[in-house]
Formats: structure tokens, C-alpha cells, sequence
């Protein structure tokens, strides 16, 4: 009778040592965090041209600064854990979307 209980005490101990855990990072991982990082960037390098063009006013460049670092801040928050999946990046994305186009309009005015 005692033979069986060892036999399961041994597995629950060393079985956690086989399993890695669910928020390990992995190398798509990785690369989704790294690009959605590269398109914050490349946001902020456009508002950036906008404010160096004319095209953006103070006060819109702001606006959008602030939208731009929102999606920072959420992208570090989905992030911290380690693991940023496909549901985090498509969150995001939207987020991203949003942003550009509201770029696009700002730039794009009768000024």
C-alpha cells in the first residue's frame, strides 16, 4: 500500500520541473512585442515630422503624444508578465489603428 502513495508522491514533486510555465516568453513572443514597439516609434517620429512640417498645432501634437504613450503603457502592462500573445498584440494593433489615422487626419488639414 505504501509502494503507490511513493510512487505519486515522486511524480507531484518532479513534475513541475518538466512543465515550463505558461508565461515564459518565447520568440514570437518576442518579435510581436518588437514590432508593436517599432510602430510606437515610428508614430512618434510621425508627429514629430507633423510638428517640424506645420501640419500639427501644439495642441493636437499633444493630444496625440498622449495617445501614443497610453499605448506604451498598455503595451508594457500586457507585456509584464513575460509572455504577450496574439490576443495582447491584436489589442494593441487596434489601439495602433486608431492612432494612425488620427495622425493621418491631423496631417492632413487646411492649414
Amino acid at each position: 500500500m505504501l509502494k503507490p502513495f511513493l510512487i505519486l508522491a515522486t511524480l507531484a514533486v518532479a513534475t513541475p520541473a518538466f512543465i515550463t510555465p505558461a508565461f515564459a516568453a518565447t520568440p514570437r513572443s518576442d518579435a510581436r512585442l518588437a514590432a508593436d514597439q517599432a510602430r510606437t516609434a515610428n508614430q512618434a517620429n510621425r508627429v514629430a515630422a507633423g510638428i517640424e512640417s506645420g501640419r500639427l498645432n501644439p495642441r493636437e501634437a499633444a493630444y496625440l503624444g498622449s495617445r501614443i504613450a497610453r499605448t506604451d503603457r498598455a503595451t508594457a502592462r500586457l507585456a509584464a508578465d513575460g509572455h504577450y500573445s496574439r490576443v495582447d498584440a491584436a489589442r494593441i494593433d487596434r489601439r495602433q489603428d486608431t492612432t494612425s489615422r488620427r495622425i493621418a487626419r491631423g496631417k492632413v488639414n487646411r492649414r
